[in-house]
C-alpha cells in the first residue's frame, strides 16, 4: 500500500489508506497543482473547520457551507462574494481559502495544469503593483494573465492601505476586467461598509468589489483568541 502524500488536502475521498493510494493518485497530483499555482500561503493550503464564535455569525455560516457545497455552480455562475468584519481573526480569509480549495476538490478532473484560482494579498499587490506592471519579463507576465484568466480570485485583506491615484486604476482594471469576463472573485475586508471602503480604494474600485458582490459581513471576535480561551476552561 502506497503512503498516503503529507500535503494531501482529501480527508475523505474513497480510496484514501486503499491500495492505490498515494503520491500516484490522479487526483492528490491535479489537486495539488492547482493548490501550488493558486500562491496560497502554506497555513491555508487544507480545508479548516471553522465555527461562529458568537450567535450573530450562525447564519452567515450556514450561507457560507451552503455556497461551499455549490463552488462549481458559483464559479460558473461567476458570482462573486465579499466577506467583511470589523474585527481581525474571525474567518473571512479561512473561509475564503476554504471556498477556493473546495472548488479545486470539485474540478480537478478539468484542470490540467490551468490556474483555476488566485489568492491575492492586496496589501502586498498594491505595494509591488508598479513593479509587476512595468515588469515585460516573463514571471510577471504570466502572473499578469493568471490574475486574468483564472476562475476564482480572492483578493484578499481589500482596503487595507489607503491607495494611490495609480493604484486605484490598476487595480479596478483587472477587477472590472474579471466582471467583466464574467470571473468569480471572493474578497475580504475589515471594512464593512461600502462608503468606507470607497474611501480606502475610490468609488470606482469599491463599486465594482462591493456592489457587485453577495455580502456577507461577521460579527464575531478573533477566533483564535476564543480557542484560546475554550482550551484554558
Amino acid at each position: 500500500m502506497s503512503k498516503v502524500p503529507q500535503d494531501c488536502i482529501y480527508t475523505s475521498c474513497g480510496i484514501k489508506g486503499k491500495k492505490n493510494c498515494g503520491e500516484y493518485c490522479q487526483r492528490y497530483i491535479q489537486t495539488q497543482s492547482l493548490i501550488n499555482l493558486s500562491n496560497l500561503p502554506a497555513d491555508l493550503q487544507k480545508i479548516k473547520k471553522i465555527a461562529p464564535t458568537c450567535p450573530d455569525d450562525e447564519k452567515a455560516f450556514e450561507r457560507l457551507a451552503e455556497i461551499k457545497g455549490k463552488m462549481t455552480e458559483f464559479v460558473e455562475k461567476g458570482s462573486n462574494l465579499y466577506i467583511c468584519s470589523e474585527y481581525t481573526g474571525t474567518g473571512k480569509t479561512t473561509w475564503a481559502t476554504n471556498l477556493m480549495l473546495k472548488y479545486f476538490t470539485q474540478s480537478w478532473e478539468r484542470s490540467y495544469g490551468t490556474t483555476k484560482g488566485l489568492f491575492i494579498s492586496v496589501p502586498r499587490f498594491i505595494e509591488d503593483l508598479r513593479r509587476r506592471i512595468d515588469d515585460s519579463g516573463e514571471e510577471a507576465l504570466r502572473y499578469i494573465d493568471y490574475i486574468k484568466s483564472a476562475d476564482l480570485v480572492i483578493w484578499d485583506d481589500i482596503g487595507f492601505n489607503k491607495t494611490t491615484d495609480y493604484q486605484r486604476e490598476q487595480l479596478m482594471l483587472f477587477i472590472d476586467s474579471r466582471i467583466t469576463d464574467g470571473k468569480s472573485n471572493i474578497y475580504t475586508s475589515n471594512i464593512y461598509s461600502y462608503e468606507a471602503l470607497a474611501n480606502k480604494v475610490g468609488d470606482r474600485v469599491a463599486s465594482r468589489a462591493y456592489k457587485s458582490s453577495e455580502v456577507i459581513r461577521l460579527y464575531g471576535k478573533d477566533f483564535r483568541e476564543y480557542i484560546g480561551r475554550k482550551n484554558r476552561v
